[in-house]
């Protein structure tokens, strides 16, 4: 059998369906349903061609070309405003990734060290620099920017034996800008 076409008898079995449930009564007859006949109403029930003429009797009309049309400004302007949007935004904020945790977290040193030690500590920001600042009570003893998360505080600066250092981290956005700052660390020199 070829796809399509109908299965042996099947021709004469729809044409003999068709004279048993009679002719379809007109669109026109259709949208007058309940003064058609007992006969027409019996034929409506088993016709699926004259269910679908009703249904589509009942939907609304299709909306005109120039409804179409008052819909492409509206959806036009979202469009531009989302494109905008997103330009905008990713121009005025720095691409700054969440890695983990909320805030800076010096790691290292903490109490006693021997020699100049190396700072490292833990960031949630990714894609920032940092800026690492060691103080002697109030004084800034020595500063530097740094890319990742570790700084070796250089020999030359001279740490002093016995005394108490404090130190912190600052992420900068790429202005400049502090973005977070992690809270103070002490470390003394053996």
């Amino acid at each position: 059998m070829i796809e399509g076409e109908l299965p042996a008898g099947a021709p004469e079995a729809l044409e003999e369906l068709k004279r048993a449930r009679g002719a379809c009564p007109s669109a026109e007859a259709l949208t007058g349903y309940a003064t058609l006949s007992a006969d027409d109403r019996a034929h409506i029930e088993v016709c699926s061609r004259c269910q679908l003429v009703l249904l589509h009797l009942e939907e609304p009309a299709a909306p005109s070309s120039s409804s179409t049309w008052k819909w492409a400004l509206p959806i036009a302007a979202i469009v531009v405003l989302a494109v905008g949007l997103t330009v905008f935004n990713s121009r005025s904020t720095p691409p700054v990734d969440s890695v983990r945790g909320t805030e800076i977290q010096p790691i290292a040193p903490a109490g006693t060290v021997l020699g100049p030690p190396i700072l490292r500590w833990q960031s949630p920001l990714s894609g920032v620099r940092y800026r690492v600042t060691v103080r002697r009570g109030s004084t800034v003893i020595w500063s530097e920017t740094v890319d990742g998360t570790e700084a070796p505080v250089p020999a030359s600066i001279g740490l002093e034996p016995g005394a108490e250092y404090t130190w912190q981290v600052e992420a900068l956005d790429k202005e400049g800008e502090v973005r977070m700052t992690s809270p103070p660390q002490t470390f003394v020199i053996s």
